[in-house]
């Protein structure tokens, strides 16, 4: 043991599961919710249990008892990283049977998913573990919005190790993501980024019958067009890489514009305002010239890291990144930005930016626009109606 993590007991006390054995046991055991959690952990390789609570459950009892339980039968695998004070939330990972599973249902083997046997060991002790929770982070909020406000969803949400097979000549982004935003919310009425929001909301004003259809600019100067449909790249900044090789990678978005002939905004999340203003101004010059969509935000808007003993109804009262918190590189005049220092939310971006167009947006890539060819469908970011399902 290091003194980097520390022992899951009960999951050292677990006798040692055989993969094989504990997959056919399991054929009449896991629900579409389980299914879905598979697959999420796959994919987005760990989440904490505070965030598989806020996008798949209710109460925090059941979620810790069917997570349990999944590590039991060797489904899940966790461990529970060692802080300076207090106590983090579990980490859960893919475990043998998951992966036995998973491979069974898609017609492969474990070894061909990919999955490794020390997949566990190697994210407990990677150095980029607090980053990637963190950067999952804001996806999962963001995504679990939709579940008190049906209003905004995230469609589509890529792990860096997808974006890098998509897109890994050009861009390594922390996500790619496509969020959907049928919310109307005049500039007067407009959400506050710098407190925390209320579960109340007053009544949604009935949609303008003629929306503008086209993602740009909307013909009367501070209207906001309903159903707009925005793709982003974030980056997740902890402030550990100098100023000049963040700068460094809006060349590659730069060239991944003019390759795709795509206009996708890239976000920054910085950890404090003063780093953010740092970034703002190395960044402000060489986007202009690259002609590059680019907004900032920082964690005292956004915040990434929460204390574990929050519900999700606690988590629900903070901003999140479909909120008024993006602050463009570039002034903007848009009279809803003036209500927050200049800030936007993720679907009003276009306003400021003019016509955007997502680098993806469908769950399947076309086969024929990389190379090798993608062999996945990405996952839901929430799972099916769990209905009477444990």
């Amino acid at each position: 043991m290091t003194p980097d993590t520390a022992p899951d007991t009960a999951a050292a006390a677990r006798p040692p599961v055989r993969a094989a054995a504990a997959a056919a046991q399991l054929a009449g055991r896991l629900t579409a919710r389980d299914w879905w959690l598979i697959e999420m952990l796959h994919t987005h390789r760990v989440l904490t249990s505070t965030q598989i609570l806020r996008l798949a459950y209710t109460a925090r009892r059941t979620a810790n008892a069917r997570l349990r339980r999944l590590a039991d039968h060797g489904v899940l695998d966790t461990f529970r990283p060692l802080q300076p004070t207090g106590s983090a939330p579990a980490h859960w990972v893919l475990g043998p049977a998951g992966a036995a599973v998973l491979a069974a249902r898609r017609g492969t083997t474990v070894r061909e998913l990919p999955w490794r046997g020390g997949d566990m060991t190697h994210t407990a002790h990677s150095t980029r573990l607090a980053h990637t929770v963190e950067a999952n982070e804001v996806m999962v909020r963001l995504a679990a919005e939709h579940r008190t406000h049906p209003g905004r969803e995230l469609l589509l949400w890529l792990p860096p190790h997808t974006c890098a097979h998509l897109w890994g000549d050009w861009i390594r982004p922390d996500a790619y993501g496509l969020h959907h935003d049928t919310t109307d919310t005049a500039p007067g009425r407009a959400q506050t980024a710098h407190a925390p929001r209320t579960r109340t909301r007053a009544p949604e004003p009935a949609p303008d019958p003629a929306p503008d259809p086209v993602p740009g600019v909307p013909e009367e100067p501070g209207a906001y067009p309903v159903g707009r449909v925005t793709g982003f790249f974030l980056e997740y900044d902890r402030g550990t890489e100098p100023a000049w090789r963040v700068a460094a990678k809006l060349d590659g978005y730069a060239a991944h514009a003019a390759g795709t002939r795509t206009r996708t905004p890239v976000l920054i999340h910085t950890p404090t305002p003063a780093r953010e203003h740092l970034l703002r101004t190395r960044l402000a010059a060489t986007a202009a010239d690259l002609d590059l969509p680019v907004a900032t935000t920082s964690a005292h808007l956004t915040p990434a890291a929460q204390p574990a003993h929050l519900t999700r109804y606690d988590h629900d009262t903070y901003p999140t990144a479909a909120d008024p918190v993006w602050h463009p590189l570039t002034p903007t005049r848009y009279p809803a930005a003036r209500h927050h220092g200049g800030r936007l939310r993720l679907a009003d971006l276009a306003e400021h930016f003019g016509p955007l167009t997502p680098a993806l947006d469908t769950t399947t890539p076309d086969a024929d626009a990389y190379e090798p060819a993608p062999d996945w469908t990405a996952v839901p970011p929430l799972p099916p109606s769990a209905g009477g399902t444990p």
